[in-house]
């Protein structure tokens, strides 16, 4: 069964999965981002991401503030460990727009893939939320 919610937000939609196919064994996700126990969730950044400046708060402590550039052969930009506890800011800082992720839905989901569509006019992403490591292709 594949259960998928789609919910928009003004230039930034969320999408819940709860169930799809799994292309990719995620233990060595986890393993490497030391992401197994439940209060952690693993952020990915993935397609549209051209080289600006990003912020990522994760409740009150800056966790990341660098450029993210998505590879062109692999579609992901950079992966960050979440304490899914806390709410999850994210800062685009050229054209100063700012979203967050909810710590309750956070809490619900491991896996939270970040895509940004480069070709709009105002800033636009889509927010994945799943249960299962999905992968890259």
């Amino acid at each position: 069964m594949i259960l998928i919610f789609t919910i928009s937000c003004g230039n930034v939609k969320r999408r819940y999965i709860d169930n799809f196919w799994r292309s990719s064994n995620p233990k060595r996700v986890l393993d490497y981002y030391k992401a197994h126990d439940s209060i952690y969730s693993i952020l990915f950044f993935s397609g549209g991401f051209d080289n600006n400046v990003y912020i990522v708060k994760n409740g009150d402590k800056v966790i990341f503030d660098d450029k993210l550039k998505s590879d062109s052969v692999l579609g992901l930009a950079d992966v960050i460990r979440i304490d899914n506890r806390y709410n999850v800011s994210i800062t685009e800082k050229y054209r100063n727009f700012t979203f967050t992720l909810k710590s309750k839905n956070l809490k619900r989901y491991k896996y939270i893939t970040i895509s940004r569509d480069r070709w709009e006019k105002h800033p636009s992403f889509e927010v994945i939320f799943s249960k299962v490591f999905v992968g890259f292709q």
